[in-house]
């Protein structure tokens, strides 16, 4: 054996193999939890955002379907906006003229100071909704609250089941890696004994 393959290949202890294993196993194991830990919250975000998305389009369509109501039957609107409230993931819907008077609200409608804290006996819960806010012509404006529980319960539901499955299928490979290194250990040795003789 020629000097430069001694370089090339030194001699390992088992020993040093066994933490050189267990380091790279440790490096491993950060990189992938921080992976999941990553893509978690990235996925809350996405739904909260999905959530924000949905909202602005159902309060576009009650603003577009306002106009040509309050030209065509405007006694209807009080009635409209009660149906339309109904959707499980709607608080409330109120519609407001332009000096910011409510003008129109579904049975369920969380007034704005109870919603931000404003009122001294009420707590800011805010962060349990999202709010749209779009003009409407001829109008004022209109206000849909949306219930973030109620919309994105079903779709954490799935991300959950999700990241649970991820985590059985990286306990498994695991178990498998430990398994084939120490089979692959073993073979190792028998190798090295039958070369030895």
């Amino acid at each position: 054996m020629t000097q430069n393959q001694t370089l090339l290949y030194p001699k390992l202890s088992s020993s040093y193999n066994k933490i050189l294993q267990l380091a790279i196993a440790i490096v491993f194991l950060l990189v992938t939890l921080n992976m999941w830990v990553v893509s978690y919250v990235d996925e809350k975000q996405h739904i909260k955002q999905q959530l924000k998305d949905v909202a602005t389009s159902h309060t576009q369509m009650i603003a577009n379907s306002s106009i040509r109501l309050w030209d065509e039957k405007p006694e209807n609107f009080q009635e409209f906006i009660d149906e339309t409230a109904l959707l499980p993931w709607v608080q409330d819907i109120s519609v407001y003229q332009q000096t910011g008077q409510l003008r129109y609200a579904s049975s369920r409608q969380v007034p704005v100071k109870t919603l931000y804290g404003f009122d001294q006996q009420f707590e800011d819960v805010s962060g349990e909704y999202t709010t749209v806010v779009l003009p409407i012509e001829k109008l004022g404006y209109v206000r849909v609250t949306a219930v973030n529980s109620a919309f994105i319960a079903s779709l954490t539901d799935a991300a959950e089941q999700q990241h649970t499955d991820f985590r059985i299928m990286l306990i498994l490979a695991g178990i498998v890696g430990f398994l084939l290194t120490r089979g692959f250990n073993r073979f190792s040795r028998q190798s090295f004994r039958l070369a030895k003789k």
